[in-house]
């Protein structure tokens, strides 16, 4: 099976990517809940997720795009085959310049890496709020998630993978401050909503 991969990007807070380090204060998911949840891999690397949006088609953060890149599927422990797991590689691009639940770091001072996918609950944050936190860098195309007192949240890892409310895909992982999960410096997400013309054009043509 052939998987295309839709790639918005924001335009990147300044040195603050997240393309290759991973949730603070999140919690192991519960095997099989988050089935939208793909892993991105360079090689033998996972270096960003993906959200499952198709039985063809996944939607990921640009700055996650690599030659040569395979998505696994179904994955909830990185290094056990546990069944539901399933390998395709990746065989079209469709980039998309805007002007933004993983594998990610347990700890963003120390990279700690879980092997299990973890989920952490968290909150979409005011708009004033996101404007305070990045003066000058937001746009309509973005929102800031989190807790604004820090200490849960997406980290190095998570680019590129969902924001999901409720079963609704809300947004894409693609960055924020470092460290990770700091007090008023919530993560910044692409807005699904305002680019779903454009990945429904995509996925028709």
């Amino acid at each position: 099976m052939k998987l295309g991969l839709l790639c918005a990007l924001l335009s990147l807070l300044a040195g603050h990517g997240w393309a290759d380090t991973r949730a603070i204060g999140a919690e192991e998911c519960r095997p099989n809940s988050q089935p939208w949840q793909a892993g991105l891999f360079h090689l033998t690397r996972l270096f960003c997720g993906a959200t499952l949006i198709s039985d063809r088609w996944l939607l990921t953060a640009a700055h996650c795009r690599k030659p040569y890149l395979w998505v696994r599927l179904g994955e909830h422990h990185l290094w056990k085959w546990e069944g539901p797991e399933q390998l395709f590689r990746v065989t079209d691009f469709f980039p998309l310049s805007l002007c933004l639940p993983g594998w990610s770091a347990l700890s963003s001072l120390t990279a700690l890496f879980p092997v299990t996918l973890q989920c952490a609950n968290i909150s979409i944050l005011e708009n004033k709020l996101c404007h305070w936190a990045y003066p000058g860098h937001i746009s309509d195309s973005m929102l800031c998630a989190g807790l604004w007192e820090g200490g849960r949240g997406s980290c190095q890892g998570d680019s590129g993978g969902p924001l999901v409310c409720n079963g609704t895909l809300a947004g894409v992982v693609s960055g924020g401050a470092e460290p990770c999960s700091r007090p008023r410096r919530p993560a910044v997400y692409t807005s699904v909503c305002h680019y779903l013309d454009w990945i429904q054009e995509i996925m028709e043509n």
